[in-house]
C-alpha cells in the first residue's frame, strides 16, 4: 500500500492504539498540557505506522520500560567537607 495514497479513512481502518496513558503515571498524565498528550500520541501513531510499512523506527523513550528512571548512580561522599576541594587553574585566553 502506498502511504501517499491512503485517505484519513484508510488510516482510522487500521485500529491503531492511540491512547498513551499506560506509559505515564496518572499524576504524570493530569498534570500534562494538552499539546504535550498531543505530541506523545502522534510520536505513538507515527513510530507504528513505521513498523506496519517495514521501515527501520526506535522506539520513543516514553515507550521503553523504565523511562524516566534514571540509571545513574548518585556519588556518595565520607565527608561534607569541601576541604580537599581546589578550583580549576584559569585558562589563558586563546588568539
Amino acid at each position: 500500500m502506498n502511504p501517499l495514497q491512503f485517505k484519513k479513512e484508510d488510516y482510522d481502518k487500521l485500529n491503531l492504539p492511540e491512547s498513551i496513558e499506560e506509559f505515564f503515571s496518572k499524576e504524570q498524565y493530569e498534570t500534562m498540557c494538552d499539546l504535550e498528550k498531543l505530541r506523545f500520541k502522534n510520536m505513538r501513531l507515527n513510530y507504528q505506522m513505521m513498523l506496519r510499512y517495514g521501515l527501520p523506527a526506535q522506539k520513543p523513550d516514553f515507550m521503553k520500560p523504565n523511562w524516566g528512571i534514571s540509571k545513574r548512580a548518585v556519588k556518595s561522599s565520607d565527608s561534607e567537607s569541601d576541604d580537599d576541594w581546589r578550583p580549576r587553574a584559569k585558562r589563558k585566553p586563546a588568539h
